[in-house]
């Protein structure tokens, strides 16, 4: 027989396993609706303001409710005013991380933008009924912040707009002006990967870093158009004070004051029908030795006209071409991903931004008189995050977080006595080295009201437990939540002095149309009106407690339940030194008493004499609970019903 011997040599056995991320085109385990907007959404499509919440309108129920002109990264309130499945604007939750990222402004506010290079993915849930989630009005924001990998990756960008590209704005264009300055730069850049510090550690599959940054500098012009008094009239001389009629407004002094011998008691009190009338200035001049010392000097804080205005009124006499805003903006992230061991792993994150601005010179007078404000916002963020697998249906979650807002402005000290108040008054005022806002009927004001000191901090904990079994999948945990807020309140803080005709006009009764002029009122010192504000500055706190637990059942392999119950608890407010209110007691007696009667009832003071130290009662039933379903009907089709039924409650 024949024999053939055949060499057979040892192959090779290999494997390979490619794992892709995708998001699931149909939802077919649960029954909240949202929107998933990933990471090659938010790198192809338009950004207005390089702002990923921007793509937040891409989610079906969801509305943009605020102004198309703020949608910055700095623009916190604007940014959050979402309406997500017809809830009320600004009620919604947002998360970083699934931590707090809103701030306590009395409305959700955003906290912290990040710059959309780190911005991993975002989701918008619009139907809640996941018992993990609560707090909101209307929908749930989740943003996940990039994590680094095993290679280096980088991006640099620059977003620019410059002066000479835009066209002149009407309104310039009009009064003979030049382009106002009109600069946008917005650059940034991203770098991640594998930690390697040569000789002493290598993080590759291990450790990784993200690190962002962003920069936005913008110049946006704001023209203003008004009137400031002429030389004339700064020297008391209103004999060229015309009405649009061409006819001259008398200038009457309010210290000479008569019955009218024309007045008829039949009738009433009108411009033809004066009970009393004040005599005129001769000639339309008020004598120097009337001029009251304040108005002299905060005059001489009050450009000159700059152009010819109204050929008969000169009104409109003052154009601020360089009126505008300036804003700067800086905005910092950084995250670290560790891996523990094989069944732990952890990340840190720390975010950061700060906003030198709006400074907006409303005037454009370029004196400390003039209307301007220097405003600014500022955010600190820090999440830690360890998720653990405690068997093999198992896993454990926790994390701390920490957000802070800031809200401010900002201003040069002035000493306002050498204008000529009193040191008595100046003393009295809860800002007295800003300067104050003088308001004059049909010219332009000194001065602004500074911006409430608003700083708002949330500390968060969180943990829980997530167990598969079967075609059960079981999560329960908590959450608790730590909320501070305050507001040093300014709001016309250094006194308003309102001027207007009526007290220069011929009559005190009504004001005629053809006498009077706020800026002769001014230099005779009659006010129509003067305030000055001692603003409340309260130091708030509460808490909000969470226990949730959730089962998502598949019973059939087209029918999923999702079953959960929720209870949070948002305690009532506390201020730090008991100064607010909290009812009236109708039958205590009362602080002020009169000889003869007995008086009752008062104000009570959270904290104080017994009374609670919440401004209401407290509220322990906020029961939620939660269903939802996933059924689809047609097994050979991708047709999913979904629906649902779930409670929440707002703070």
């Amino acid at each position: 027989h024949a024999q053939i011997d055949v060499r057979l040599e040892m192959g090779r056995s290999s494997e390979q396993i490619t794992v892709t991320a995708e998001t699931e085109l149909l939802e077919e385990s649960n029954g909240s609706v949202g929107q998933v907007v990933g990471r090659d959404q938010i790198n192809s499509l338009p950004l207005d303001g390089h702002n990923p919440f921007s793509l937040m309108n891409l989610g079906a129920g969801v509305a943009y409710t605020g102004s198309l002109l703020y949608s910055r990264p700095f623009d916190n309130g604007a940014i959050a005013d979402f309406s997500i499945n017809g809830g009320v604007s600004g009620t919604n939750e947002y998360q970083i991380d699934g931590v707090s990222n809103n701030a306590n402004t009395g409305r959700a506010n955003l906290a912290y933008v990040p710059p959309a290079e780190a911005t991993q993915e975002f989701r918008v849930t619009s139907n809640i009924y996941d018992a993990q989630v609560g707090r909101t009005a209307g929908g749930v924001v989740n943003v996940s912040i990039k994590p680094g990998g095993n290679r280096f990756h980088g991006a640099a960008y620059e977003y620019l707009r410059r002066t000479d590209m835009n066209a002149n704005l009407f309104a310039s264009n009009a009064a003979g002006q030049p382009r106002a300055p009109r600069n946008v730069d917005q650059y940034g850049g991203e770098i991640d990967g594998p930690i390697h510090i040569p000789h002493l550690y290598d993080g590759k599959d291990r450790t990784f870093f993200m690190f962002a940054m962003e920069q936005y500098h913008e110049i946006t012009p704001q023209p203003v158009l008004g009137s400031v008094p002429t030389a004339e009239q700064r020297a008391g001389d209103f004999s060229q004070t015309l009405t649009a009629a061409k006819s001259l407004y008398t200038v009457y002094d309010p210290l000479l004051q008569s019955v009218n011998p024309a007045y008829n008691s039949s009738k009433a009190i009108s411009v033809t029908n004066f009970h009393y009338i004040r005599a005129p200035f001769p000639n339309n001049r008020i004598p120097t030795s009337r001029f009251e010392p304040v108005a002299l000097n905060v005059l001489k804080d009050i450009p000159l006209p700059n152009q010819t205005g109204d050929p008969v009124t000169h009104l409109n006499n003052w154009f601020g071409a360089n009126a505008g805003e300036a804003n700067a903006y800086r905005n910092l992230i950084s995250r670290v991903d560790h891996l523990i061991s094989p069944s732990w792993r952890m990340f840190t994150r720390w975010d950061h931004n700060n906003r030198d601005g709006g400074v907006i010179d409303y005037n454009d007078w370029g004196t400390i008189a003039t209307r301007k404000i220097h405003a600014g916002r500022s955010n600190e963020g820090a999440v830690i995050d360890l998720v653990g697998t405690l068997t093999p249906t198992t896993i454990f979650t926790a994390r701390v977080g920490y957000n802070r807002f800031k809200q401010t402005s900002s201003y040069t000290p002035i000493n306002i006595s050498s204008l000529g108040f009193p040191q008595s008054f100046v003393n009295q005022l809860q800002i007295p080295d800003t300067y104050p806002q003088f308001t004059f009927e049909n010219y332009l004001q000194t001065g602004i009201s500074q911006w409430d000191i608003i700083p708002s901090e949330t500390y968060s904990a969180q943990a829980g437990l997530n167990h598969s079994l079967g075609n059960h999948t079981l999560k329960y945990g908590f959450e608790f939540r730590l909320m501070h807020y305050a507001d040093l309140g300014r709001a016309n803080a250094s006194g308003t002095f309102a001027f207007t005709r009526s007290q220069t006009s011929i009559s005190p009764d009504v004001v005629d149309p053809n006498s009077g002029n706020a800026m002769a009122s001014f230099l005779l010192g009659t006010m129509n009106a003067a305030s000055a504000t001692i603003n409340a500055t309260p130091y708030s706190s509460w808490k909000y407690p969470v226990g949730f637990v959730q089962e998502d059942w598949r019973i059939f392999r087209n029918l999923t339940l999702n079953l959960g119950f929720r209870w949070d608890y948002e305690s009532p407010v506390t201020e730090r030194y008991d100064r607010q209110t909290r009812g009236f007691d109708f039958y205590s007696l009362s602080p002020i008493q009169v000889t003869g009667l007995s008086l009752h009832g008062g104000l009570l003071f959270a904290g104080q004499n017994g009374v609670p130290a919440g401004e209401f009662k407290r509220d322990w039933d906020n029961f939620q609970p939660r269903f939802g379903y996933a059924w689809k009907p047609l097994s050979n089709k991708r047709v999913v019903v979904r629906g649902g039924f779930g409670r929440s409650y707002l703070p």
